[in-house]
């Protein structure tokens, strides 16, 4: 701009100094110049023209750049990715194998534990070894359950039953083999290494508690200890899972399926007459295998000769120092280690007469009556849910009456029925008590065994 206005300043001066120089002339007119246009003129020839410049694309400048310096870097080697080191799988060892989950242990087991039925009872066994060839099956169970049976009826899988054969017999450690036939379904179980079981292992119990219809009743539990049985000359496993009627002949398991020993009897109270609990006995692995080749070929171990015990005539047991006498059944044990506690038990079921003797104040109490007016019936120690049903007097046309309660309770899980007579004698109570599981008072199969509970009980004589 300042160019364009020095210029029309030049030409401006010019202009007026040529009208002074030739006054005396006639001026020869000329165009009035276009302002406007001179001016527009000037300024456009001022002007550069230029092309404009494009405005630069930034972000692909940016990319292109980033693009530039990552190809400009060294290229780096990937490192090594490790080869994972192989696990050894290790060898199975007996004794030692994985355990599945308790729902799948019980599930692989059941078709190797079997119902063993007679025309005395019934309790438990365990398919231990099977036959391709003949497609026959050995069960081991415990001899007190088929003692004295004419028939063995076995039910395999709560579903198919076979007629057993007796084929050998161990009366001193209560051991039996049977054989069955023919299925090619028979499973038999593996037998562990009690050598490597630890005291706090876990175990179940497997078995036909009670007889009751149906899947086989299983139990929990630990090892409680490995003991020395010398009377029987075995090795038995002390265990707390409940073992219950029923469940002898049936197997102890370890968490793997392996059969660590075979259940027979359980202890329910102490020899004072304390009731216990978790004092079931199985006999051991290591004493099985060492019997069973004889037992598979037909052996029989009998019981050696035992010493009559003193005031057992005829099978009736007198206590001289409280003045009675009671009935022992055939084949019942008897525990007179303590004259205030005496015991009468059937191995096989359970059932069971006790008779507790108790001190009490003569003066106070001279007559049954008068004891009834202030004691009745109480739950023993691990007795839930106890009810005294109904009492009567018994004995009415006799010297010695007696009170009859009928009692029920549940004991480790089992509803069981008692029978109660209370007799006072002179300074001191005496009670009988017939106890059973309730299937030993409810069902046909056991009616042998409550006649003679029944026959136990209702025999007790007072003497003198």
């Amino acid at each position: 701009m300042i160019r364009v206005w020095v210029g029309l300043a030049t030409m401006m001066g010019a202009t007026a100094l040529a009208g002074c120089a030739s006054p005396t002339a006639t001026a020869v007119p000329t165009a009035t110049p276009d302002i406007a246009a001179t001016v527009a003129a000037a300024v456009e020839a001022a002007l550069t023209r230029t092309t404009p410049a494009p405005t630069p694309d930034i972000q692909a400048t940016v990319i292109a750049g980033v693009q530039a310096t990552v190809r400009a870097l060294p290229t780096i080697p990937p490192s090594p990715t490790p080869s994972s080191t192989p696990t050894l799988t290790p060898s199975p060892t007996r004794g030692l194998m994985a355990a599945p989950r308790l729902t799948e242990l019980v599930a692989q087991v059941r078709p190797s534990v079997v119902r063993v039925e007679t025309n005395l009872g019934s309790g438990t066994g365990v398919i231990f070894q099977t036959d391709p060839g003949d497609r026959s099956a050995l069960v081991l169970t415990n001899f007190h359950v088929i003692d004295g049976a004419s028939q063995v009826r076995i039910t395999v899988n709560d579903s198919v039953v076979f007629d057993g054969t007796l084929l050998g017999v161990d009366q001193l450690r209560d051991l039996a083999v049977l054989r069955i036939c023919c299925s090619a379904d028979f499973m038999p179980l593996p037998f562990g290494d009690v050598s490597q079981v630890e005291v706090g292992s876990e175990v179940i119990v497997v078995g036909y508690a009670l007889g009751i219809e149906g899947q086989a009743t299983v139990t929990r539990g630990i090892v409680s200890a490995i003991r020395d049985d010398e009377d029987a000359d075995r090795q038995v496993i002390q265990t707390d899972a409940p073992i219950n009627p029923g469940n002898s002949g049936g197997p102890l398991l370890s968490l793997s399926g392996e059969v660590l020993g075979i259940n027979t009897f359980a202890i329910r109270s102490s020899g004072s007459g304390v009731p216990v609990e978790g004092f079931g006995f199985a006999v051991s692995q290591v004493t099985i295998e060492s019997v069973l080749p004889s037992l598979v070929m037909g052996g029989a171990v009998a019981l050696p000769t035992s010493v009559p015990l003193p005031g057992l005539p005829g099978g009736l047991y007198q206590n001289a120092r409280f003045s009675y006498s009671i009935q022992v059944p055939p084949g019942w044990n008897l525990d007179a280690s303590f004259e205030e506690f005496v015991q009468i038990w059937d191995q096989r079921t359970g059932a069971l007469v006790l008779i507790i003797v108790e001190e009490i104040d003569p003066v106070r109490y001279p007559a049954l009556d008068s004891y009834l007016a202030d004691w009745e019936p109480a739950a023993l120690e691990g007795w839930t849910d106890f009810r005294i049903v109904a009492e009567r007097r018994i004995g009415a046309a006799q010297t010695v009456q007696a009170q009859e309660f009928l009692l029920t309770f549940v004991l480790q899980g089992v509803p069981h029925n008692a029978v109660d007579h209370w007799y006072v004698r002179s300074e001191y109570l005496i009670q009988v008590l017939a106890i059973g599981a309730v299937p030993v008072w409810d069902l046909e199969r056991y009616s042998d065994v409550l006649d003679s509970l029944e026959l136990s009980l209702y025999s007790f004589e007072p003497l003198g």
